[in-house]
């Protein structure tokens, strides 16, 4: 009996799966030395081109499809929303200065500049070409002018990175062994959501394959998961393009 006893006992452990504790780095002394890791992390990445699933939910509707994309810091970026038979339903183009859109529903090319309300023609998000890079990368926009603190959460095994400026406070829950943010939360005006999920080593960096945004101002809520993607390859600079396809009608803006 009291062999059967131990022998359960053994099976049991062997079936549990054992919490890792990790502990904080003694590198970090202070909220300067964790935003610096962070700044180091985040840099590694600067560049990505690959494939993508957008899911989004909007006052103007929700739905999920296919998306390719070619993003270039600090501002460059090439999408293309997909059909259902991997057909572009709308390509946008844009850099610092200029916007293009091709519609393929309305068989229209908008042009213009780089406006986060132009911008806005190929998703209802009202953000310049620099976030939506920069959000895209799995990056966070720290506030600036503000009081840091950080301390060490044990339960959740992470650093907690707070910023109080004058109208709004960020949280940023950072991984203490990749030093990349899992989650920011900032109130206020421009107050947003960005979780960073299913990291994976890829192509010399830890990196994000599952993002999710709750955007400023309840604008909405995307996620996006990348599937086929290439981190800091070289950039071809013919991908951004301002040229509108035959047969199109041009609109300036």
């Amino acid at each position: 009996m009291r062999r059967s006893l131990c022998a359960f006992a053994v099976l049991w452990c062997l079936g549990c799966q054992m919490r890792i504790e990790v502990r904080p780095s003694a590198e970090i002394r202070s909220a300067g030395d964790l935003m610096l890791k962070l700044k180091q992390a985040e840099a590694q990445v600067h560049r990505l081109s690959g494939e993508a699933k957008i899911q989004f939910d909007f006052k103007q509707g929700r739905g999920a499809t296919g998306l390719l994309v070619a993003l270039s810091e600090p501002s460059s970026m090439h999408f293309e929303l997909l059909d259902f038979f991997g057909r572009p339903l709308k390509v946008l183009n844009a850099n610092a200065l200029r916007f293009g859109l091709w519609d393929a529903t309305e068989g229209k090319y908008y042009r213009g500049s780089s406006s986060a309300e132009n911008l806005g023609r190929f998703l209802p998000v009202n953000l310049p070409p620099d976030r939506w890079v920069s959000l895209m990368l799995g990056k966070v926009s720290l506030l600036s002018d503000a009081r840091s603190s950080f301390r060490w959460d044990q339960r959740l095994q992470r650093y907690i990175l707070i910023l109080q400026g004058l109208e709004s406070t960020q949280t940023v829950q950072i991984d203490p062994t990749s030093f990349r943010a899992l989650q920011s939360d900032q109130t206020g005006p421009e107050g947003y959501q960005l979780k960073c999920e299913d990291f994976k080593f890829i192509d010399g960096a830890t990196y994000p394959h599952k993002l999710s945004l709750q955007l400023p101002g309840n604008q909405g809520r995307i996620e996006l998961r990348y599937k086929k993607i290439t981190l800091n390859g070289a950039w071809d600079e013919t991908v951004v393009s301002f040229t509108p396809p035959d047969r199109m009608i041009l609109i300036e803006l």
